[in-house]
């Protein structure tokens, strides 16, 4: 197959280095994401080593956490009175409606860039004398073939 070769707009690639670049195109991308998988730090049987912290500490495995029965007891969170409650839904409603009055706020800069390029791009229209081209309103072309010649 030495005298197979690929044409294509005025170049002539001869055979085998269009199946290398064939072959190696998928070979560089399956490198691209093995290299960039983590590997979770490494260390000791990559559990990281010294970072890692002992199953004591977090409440694990100590027999000071379980009961009686062998399981583990849940943790007791302290009771919250009506006041630190009602407190606490307040602060999470006022995040949600901070999070839309961010995004209500964002639409309108996107919709006031919009309009301010509009402007931008009528005063360079007029200034360097180019004109655009009037649209037609599509229901004055009903009933004609104007609409069918673009």
């Amino acid at each position: 197959m030495h005298g197979f070769t690929c044409v294509t707009k005025n170049m002539e690639i001869p055979y085998n280095q269009m199946m290398a670049y064939v072959v190696s195109l998928p070979l560089l991308f399956a490198a691209t994401l093995v290299s960039g998988q983590d590997d979770f730090g490494g260390g000791e049987d990559a559990g990281g080593g010294e970072d890692m912290m002992d199953m004591e500490s977090m409440g694990i495995g100590s027999e000071s956490g379980n009961n009686r029965d062998g399981q583990q007891s849940l943790p007791v969170m302290p009771e919250l009175t009506y006041i630190e409650q009602s407190t606490r839904a307040l602060q999470q409603l006022a995040l949600v409606i901070g999070v839309a009055f961010m995004v209500a706020f964002l639409f309108l800069v996107m919709v006031g860039l919009e309009k301010a390029w509009d402007k931008m791009e009528e005063k360079y229209r007029e200034s360097f004398g180019k004109s655009q081209q009037q649209e037609v309103d599509p229901a004055a072309l009903v009933g004609t073939f104007k609409r069918y010649k673009n």
